[in-house]
């Protein structure tokens, strides 16, 4: 391999890298925007069903608020060993 085929293979590599960060963008973002969702449908189901259930609500909103970072942090892990 002569010194004039580096760059190729280097460019290369940082298309794959680049290509990679892209890919591990776009499921951390679909991840987070699906239990966002959920998140919101339970603080409207909350407003609209009263004070009686809110303390069920909330731990359930929590537990979807910890649940994204469990998903962000599985995401970011994985990319780390790839």
């Amino acid at each position: 391999m002569g010194v004039w085929q580096m760059p190729e293979h280097q460019s290369a590599f940082e298309h794959i890298r680049a290509a990679e960060r892209m890919r591990i963008a776009q499921e951390l973002h679909d991840s987070t925007l699906q239990t966002l969702a959920v998140l919101q449908l339970t603080l409207g189901r909350m407003r609209r069903q009263g004070i009686e259930s809110l303390d069920a609500n909330i731990a359930e909103c929590e537990e979807m608020i910890a649940q994204i970072g469990l998903q962000m942090r599985e995401v970011s892990q994985g990319s780390t060993t790839r």
